[in-house]
């Protein structure tokens, strides 16, 4: 475990400022143009385990292939985090009727933006407002506070945003 820690943090500060193993690697920036959806992390484990398979029937030890295994997991979560751990933040969605008053909280205490929109309740019909916004996580805190202040009835959605592009943030150019 402690093994596939460091090298995945190893790995991922390499990757991370776009240099290379001379490994899989390269092999995975070339699936990426195709595919940029898909994490790094993710493509190294696949193409990883593929390699790992091959070694059960040269060695025939399946306990050393088990910690290869877990070994390789446990690096490519770690090298996801450190890829796109700098990038995480966190979208929150406020369903209310007060989302304006939220807003202007949100902009004159915290200094993010948020947008707002138009929303209708599929089960009761009715009218509300929705804000949407992207924090830091150490911001969260203090956009729940003014969100329970002020409509403490309020529904709140908070889910991770792995990359946010615009202003505030990385520039949508950027590579």
């Amino acid at each position: 475990l402690f093994g596939g820690a460091f090298a995945g943090f190893g790995y991922g500060l390499v990757l991370m400022r776009g240099s290379s193993t001379g490994g899989v690697d390269i092999i995975v920036r070339m699936i990426q143009r195709q595919r940029p959806h898909l994490s790094f992390g993710n493509v190294i484990l696949m193409l990883d385990l593929v390699i790992v398979s091959a070694a059960v029937f040269v060695y025939r030890n399946v306990e050393v292939v088990l910690y290869a295994v877990v070994l390789i997991f446990v690096s490519t979560q770690v090298i996801d985090r450190i890829i796109s751990g700098a990038d995480l933040r966190k979208l929150v969605l406020v369903i209310s009727k007060d989302c304006p008053q939220i807003a202007k909280r949100v902009i004159s205490e915290i200094s993010r933006g948020a947008t707002l929109l138009r929303a209708e309740g599929a089960y009761s019909g009715a009218d509300t407002r929705m804000m949407v916004c992207v924090v830091e996580t150490q911001e969260l805190f203090r956009l729940k506070c003014a969100v329970r202040s002020i409509d403490p009835s309020a529904f709140v959605i908070v889910a991770e945003a792995a990359e946010i592009l615009g202003q505030g943030f990385k520039p949508i150019d950027h590579e």
